[in-house]
C-alpha cells in the first residue's frame, strides 16, 4: 500500500515530466524569441545548457546564411565542434543538408539553390 507521501511523490514526477516535455516543445519558439529580442547571447547559453544542438546550429544561422568563412557565428560553430565534437556536428550537417548547403561533390559548402 502506498502512503499518501509516496502517491504525491509519483504525481510531482508526473508533472515534472510534462512540464519539461511542454518546455522541450517550447524551446524552439522561446530561443527565437530570445534571438529576435536582442538577447541572442541568453538563447545560446540556453541552448547550451539544455545540449540543445539542434537549435545551437539554427541559432548560428538565423537571419542570413553565409558561406562558413563569412559567418558571424564561425568562431562560435568551431568551439561547439571542439566542445561538442560528434553530438553537435551531427546537427550542424544535418541543418546544412536541409538548407541546401553542404554537397559531397568535393565542394562542402556550395550553395545548391
Amino acid at each position: 500500500m502506498c502512503s499518501p507521501q509516496a502517491s504525491g511523490d509519483g504525481a510531482a514526477e508526473r508533472e515534472r515530466v510534462v512540464l519539461g516535455e511542454r518546455f522541450d516543445l517550447l524551446r524552439p519558439q522561446v530561443l527565437e524569441a530570445l534571438r529576435k529580442q536582442d538577447h541572442a547571447q541568453y538563447a545560446f547559453q540556453l541552448a547550451e545548457d539544455y545540449l540543445d544542438f539542434r537549435n545551437l546550429a539554427l541559432l548560428c544561422h538565423t537571419e542570413t546564411v553565409y558561406p562558413p568563412e563569412n559567418n558571424p557565428n564561425a568562431a562560435r560553430i568551431q568551439s561547439y565542434i571542439d566542445k561538442f565534437k560528434e553530438a553537435f556536428t551531427t546537427e550542424l550537417y544535418q541543418w546544412y543538408i536541409e538548407h541546401g548547403r553542404l554537397s559531397f561533390g568535393g565542394y562542402p559548402f556550395c550553395d545548391r539553390r
